[in-house]
This record gives C-alpha cells, sequence and structure tokens, in this order.
C-alpha cells in the first residue's frame, strides 16, 4: 500500500510540473511585452529617445500628399 501511494504521488508530481511549465511560458511572454510597452511609452514621453531605448522609429503618415498648382 506505501508504494502503491509513492506512485499515486509520482504521478501527481508529474502532472503538476508540466502546468508549471506553461505557467512560466506565460509569465515570461508577459515580462517581453511589458518591457516593450514600457520602452514605447518611454520613446513617446520624450524621456528617451529611439536609438537609446533601441526602439526603431516609426515612419510617420501624416496623410494623402497635396500637390500645389503652379499659377
Amino acid at each position: 500500500k506505501i508504494s502503491l501511494n509513492r506512485a499515486k504521488v509520482r504521478v501527481a508530481a508529474d502532472l503538476s510540473s508540466e502546468g508549471i511549465v506553461d505557467i512560466e511560458r506565460e509569465q515570461a511572454a508577459e515580462k517581453v511585452l511589458a518591457d516593450q510597452a514600457l520602452k514605447q511609452f518611454e520613446v513617446e514621453l520624450g524621456l528617451v529617445t529611439p536609438e537609446t531605448a533601441g526602439v526603431a522609429d516609426e515612419a510617420k503618415q501624416l496623410g494623402a500628399a497635396k500637390q500645389t498648382e503652379a499659377l
């Protein structure tokens, strides 16, 4: 009976470690996204420049270009 209980504990421990790996992976992904959002926020506020933050500067689009006609 003791051996059976030990086997049950081993199986439970093995199954629980699989869930921990998934949680750790999700937490790592959330941390990366949070760091990226923080860097972008700092750049938008002007606290750091895109060059020092390691963020690629995005091309701004102001709309369609208007052509002036010669009189």
